[in-house]
């Protein structure tokens, strides 16, 4: 009988010493699922994804109120400001009624805190701290894609501030001009002639997760410090978009079907779910970056 040490070697020689383009197509389908799942249960057993995944739960709890704040501004600029809230309370979904105060709560801060006010050191530190959490996180997908050379302070500040003030005003008015889109008098007219309005339903339940994929696909795509090939992005994407959906349900089950949070926790229920569940998500973006 193997040893764990000899299964390990064999598992290794099995999926790494041979070359899997002279396989046929199953198995070199199959090399590359059993290459990707030893990646990622490595990485868990070593405890890298938790260990990061934890520091950025506490770097996103820092940042999430002054990235809202300066995307809630730049929205406005647009006119586009009331898509914020209905975000947050898409992002929190899982968390059930729950996330309406967490929410609320954001806003509100939100809405009090003027950026034409604030002191030049005040403006700093906003600043500061959403390029730092930026930073973390750029410094988890480089450690993932092996790369030792991070972005210069330059290019750091100019590429991450970029994304920070067009990223908002791209993604939610996508968001307003698919809605508009769906309801407008031509598409409602569509919707009531089939197959046109099966079509359209399929194609409404849809927009939602391609939109949660081409965001996980960008992250991929842009934050390593390397040259990420466009198929490796895409892929990384669409994994991670199918994992994030599938554990909103199954978190959404839970959190519904649980009272004991409540009952130990009292009034914090709320926040310990809402630091779990972002825990989660991290956890999803690192797993997705493996793949």
């Amino acid at each position: 009988m193997q040893s764990p040490a000899q299964i390990q070697q064999t598992i290794l020689r099995t999926l790494w010493e041979q070359d899997i383009n002279q396989r046929p197509v199953l198995m070199r389908i199959l090399i590359y699922l059993g290459r990707m799942i030893w990646g990622i249960a490595r990485k868990f057993l070593d405890g890298d994804f938790n260990m990061r995944a934890m520091s950025l739960v506490y770097t996103t709890l820092l940042s999430i109120v002054p990235l809202a704040a300066i995307s809630f501004s730049v929205l406005r600029g647009f006119g586009i400001h009331n898509q914020l809230e209905p975000a947050l309370l898409e992002f929190l979904a899982p968390l059930g009624d729950r996330r309406i105060e967490i929410v609320s709560q954001i806003v509100a801060f939100v809405e009090n805190l003027r950026l034409g006010v604030l002191s030049t050191l005040g403006m700093v530190m906003l600043i500061y701290t959403i390029i730092a959490m930026t930073h973390k996180v750029e410094s988890a997908f480089n450690v993932i894609w092996h790369v030792s050379k991070p972005r210069s302070l330059a290019r750091r500040f100019a590429d991450y501030l970029s994304v920070i003030l067009v990223g908002p005003v791209i993604v939610f008015s996508g968001v307003s001009l698919s809605r508009t889109v769906l309801h407008s008098s031509l598409v409602q007219w569509l919707a009531s002639v089939e197959p046109f309005g099966t079509l359209l339903y399929g194609v409404s339940l849809l927009v939602p997760y391609l939109l949660i994929c081409g965001g996980f696909a960008f992250l991929y795509g842009f934050v390593p410090n390397t040259r990420v090939k466009f198929s490796a992005a895409i892929l990384g994407g669409v994994f991670s978009g199918l994992l994030w959906s599938a554990a909103s349900v199954i978190f959404a089950n839970l959190v519904a079907n649980s009272s004991n949070y409540s009952a130990i926790y009292a009034g914090f229920a709320g926040a310990v779910l809402f630091m779990v569940w972002i825990y989660i998500g991290w956890l999803i973006i690192l797993v997705g970056g493996q793949v």
